[in-house]
C-alpha cells in the first residue's frame, strides 16, 4: 500500500525529478526539500502507469504536511444582488406606509402579523408593501408595473401572430403550420403560468395547521422551515421565495415552479421574436420595397422589436440568477440576505449574519461575500436540487421543507 505521506515526484527537465505538490494543493503549502535523480527517457506505451526512472541516490526531504479541508468558496457578483445592498444589517425603520399598500391600521398595525410593526423582518418576510412614489394617467407605479408585463405579452402575441409569422414565411418560403402551432403553445405556457402566479395562493399554511404549532417565549409560532409571513397575506407561506413586483403577488411553495416557467417562456419569447424581426427587416430592406409601401406594418415590427430587446434583456438576468438559485436549492429570501453566504476575515472563515453591520457593508462593498454549501442544509448537489424543484408535488398534504 502506498504511504499517503509520501510526496510525488514531477519532471523538472529531461533527466531529473523534484519534489512537487500534492494535487489540488498549491506549491506554497509544502515545506523545504527535494528529490533529485535521474530518469531514462519516458517509456511511451499507452498501457504505461507513468515514466520509467533509473534508480540512483535521492535526498529525501520530511513528509509532506497534509493541508486541511477548506471551505467551498463560489464567488457571489455584486451584479446578483438586485435589492438594497444593506437590508439585512441595518433594521427597518417603520417608514410611514399606506393603509392600502400594507394592510395596516391608523396606528400602524398590521392584523395579519399580531401585532407586529408593518416591514418588520421576522414577521413580514424581510419585505415591506412597494412604496407608491408616484402615478401616471391616475395609476399609480406599482400598479403599472403588472399592467405593463400583461401588455407587452398581449401586444407580443397580438404582433407575431399577424404580422410576423406571414412576413416571415413568405420571406423564406415555409409553411406557416409549424411557427403558428410553436407560437400559440408557448404563449399559451407561459401566460397560463403568468395568471397562475398572480392570482394564486403562493402557498399559506393552513389555519388549522397554523393553530397546532408550538409557540416560543415570544408567542410567536415556530414555523416550518423556509416558511415566513408576508404582508399580503394573514398566514405564513411555505417555501417563501420572494414577492414580485412584476406579478403583485408572492412567490412561494404552490407558484414558485411556475415562476420558473414563465421566466424561460419570457426570455424565449424575447430571444426568438427579436431575431425573427431582424431578419424580416433584412429580409425586406434588402429584397423588396413591401415595408415601404406599407409603413404601418414597418412601425408595428419595430415596435416589436424594441419591446422584444427590452423583454429579453429583463428576464436574462432573471433567469440568470434563479438558475443559479434552484441549482443549489437557495431561495431568493436567503440569497439576498445572504444567508448561506461566508467571509474570510483574518483568516477566519465567518458567516456574513454574524458580521455586525460595519464589517457587513465593508465586506460587501468589497465583494468578499461567497457562498458556502457548508450552511445550506437544503443543498444536496445540482442534479439533486434541480430533481426536487422540478418533481417534488406541491399540494397541501406535501412536504415544503426541501
Amino acid at each position: 500500500m502506498m504511504n499517503p505521506h509520501a510526496p510525488t515526484l514531477l519532471p523538472v527537465s529531461r533527466g531529473s525529478f523534484a519534489h512537487g505538490p500534492w494535487p489540488g494543493q498549491s506549491p506554497a503549502g509544502h515545506g523545504a526539500g527535494s528529490y533529485i535523480g535521474t530518469m531514462s527517457p519516458p517509456n511511451t506505451n499507452l498501457f504505461n502507469n507513468g515514466p520509467k526512472f533509473a534508480a540512483s541516490s535521492f535526498v529525501v526531504s520530511p513528509p509532506t504536511p497534509i493541508m486541511p479541508r477548506m471551505h467551498a468558496q463560489i464567488p457571489v457578483p455584486r451584479s446578483h444582488v438586485p435589492w438594497p445592498a444593506r437590508m439585512k444589517p441595518i433594521a427597518p425603520s417603520n417608514p410611514r406606509v399606506d393603509k392600502h399598500d400594507t394592510g395596516c391600521d391608523a396606528q400602524g398595525i398590521n392584523p395579519c402579523d399580531d401585532g407586529a410593526d408593518c416591514g418588520d423582518d421576522e414577521h413580514c418576510g424581510g419585505e415591506q408593501a412597494p412604496s407608491k412614489e408616484g402615478k401616471l394617467f391616475g395609476l399609480d407605479y406599482v400598479a403599472l408595473q403588472p399592467i405593463g408585463l400583461a401588455f407587452g405579452v398581449a401586444f407580443s402575441a397580438a404582433v407575431v401572430l399577424t404580422v410576423q409569422i406571414p412576413l416571415f414565411c413568405n420571406a423564406f418560403a415555409w409553411s406557416m403550420v409549424i411557427p403558428y402551432v410553436l407560437t400559440l403553445l408557448e404563449y399559451t405556457t407561459t401566460v397560463g403560468c403568468i395568471m397562475w402566479c398572480m392570482f394564486c395562493d403562493p402557498g399559506q399554511m393552513p389555519e388549522e395547521t397554523v393553530a397546532l404549532l408550538t409557540v416560543d417565549e415570544d408567542g410567536n409560532p415556530e414555523l416550518p422551515k423556509r416558511a415566513k409571513k408576508n404582508w399580503m397575506y394573514s398566514q405564513p407561506i411555505l417555501r417563501y421565495d420572494h414577492y414580485c413586483k412584476w406579478l403583485a403577488n408572492a412567490i412561494g411553495f404552490r407558484n414558485h415552479r411556475s415562476f420558473a416557467v414563465m421566466l424561460m417562456g419570457l426570455l424565449t419569447m424575447g430571444v426568438f421574436g427579436f431575431f425573427v424581426d431582424l431578419a424580416i427587416i433584412w429580409h425586406y430592406g434588402r429584397y423588396t420595397d413591401y415595408l415601404q409601401q406599407h409603413p404601418f406594418l414597418t412601425i408595428l415590427v419595430l415596435m416589436h422589436t424594441v419591446t422584444a430587446f427590452g423583454l429579453t434583456h429583463k428576464a436574462q438576468s432573471l433567469v440568470k440568477i434563479h438558475v443559479g438559485l434552484i441549482g443549489r436549492s437557495e431561495l431568493a429570501d436567503e440569497w439576498k440576505n445572504h444567508k448561506h453566504c461566508v467571509v474570510n476575515k483574518d483568516g477566519d472563515i465567518v458567516r456574513a449574519e454574524d458580521l455586525d453591520a460595519e464589517e457587513y457593508n465593508e465586506f460587501f462593498d468589497n465583494d468578499l461575500f461567497y457562498y458556502d454549501p457548508v450552511y445550506n442544509t437544503f443543498d444536496k448537489g445540482w442534479k439533486a436540487n434541480c430533481l426536487s424543484f422540478w418533481t417534488m408535488p406541491r399540494t397541501v398534504d406535501s412536504t415544503s421543507e426541501f
